[in-house]
């Protein structure tokens, strides 16, 4: 008996695929990370939890690689769902955690004069550009040296025509292509040697290179010695 496949909408694999964060809603909007949503709907649903007296806990599914949008739930239940928006749409659309994390600490480094505003929208959008073009800016050897062999890989494939799928991978002539890179580097100039031969002394010995040729008795003798 075959097992039925499971399967899931793309809505629900949205959801699901999402990290989740435990908060409670006030004011309609939900907090995580310095960044909030916001949504009609959770405003209603946080009011009826008021009145009834109890808390307004939710489950918040955040996609760490586009925090644009979150979607709610009550704590420990999977309906209903609420779609919230965040309140600065412009800096979040396809904006990672991580590179808000770090946005976030480099606006706090920064002295009273350059403080940023976390909760405006146009603020955080020229943050974000200032701390990319920071990034774009940074003089670091060895990615410029990734990059060079990068452009070299990328260069090889498109004249060998392999898939861009292979860039990974180093190419069977890359040792050639470092060859050339090596080569085109400059030289660095040897200091010449002298060839200018010294002459002879008067007061120098004169040394022998010839070999000294010895009598036989000489020779049987050396060999009787070393027996």
């Amino acid at each position: 008996m075959n097992n039925p496949i499971r399967t899931l909408s793309r809505d629900d694999a949205e959801h699901f695929a999402r990290n989740i964060h435990q908060r409670v809603v006030s004011g309609g909007r939900i907090q995580v990370d310095n960044l909030e949503w916001f949504s009609q709907a959770l405003r209603n649903f946080e009011i009826e939890r008021r009145n009834l007296h109890q808390s307004p806990d939710v489950d918040v599914y955040i996609n760490e690689l586009d925090l644009e949008i979150a979607f709610v739930t009550p704590r420990g239940q999977p309906s209903p769902r609420f779609k919230a928006d965040s309140t600065l749409p412009t800096y979040c659309k396809g904006l990672s955690l991580y590179e808000h994390e770090l946005v976030v600490h480099a606006t706090k480094q920064a002295d009273e004069a350059h403080k940023v505003d976390l909760q405006n929208d146009q603020q955080m959008v020229e943050a974000l550009k200032a701390f990319r073009l920071a990034i774009a800016k940074c003089k670091d050897k060895r990615s410029a040296k990734k990059l060079v062999i990068s452009a070299e890989r990328l260069k090889l494939a498109q004249e060998q025509s392999l898939p861009k799928g292979d860039l990974n991978e180093a190419p069977a002539d890359l040792p050639a292509v470092e060859a050339k890179r090596k080569r085109g580097r400059p030289r660095k100039q040897q200091s010449p040697v002298s060839t200018t031969q010294m002459a002879p002394s008067a007061s120098m010995p004169t040394i022998s290179v010839l070999p000294v040729a010895r009598s036989r008795e000489e020779r049987l003798q050396s060999i009787n010695s070393r027996i």
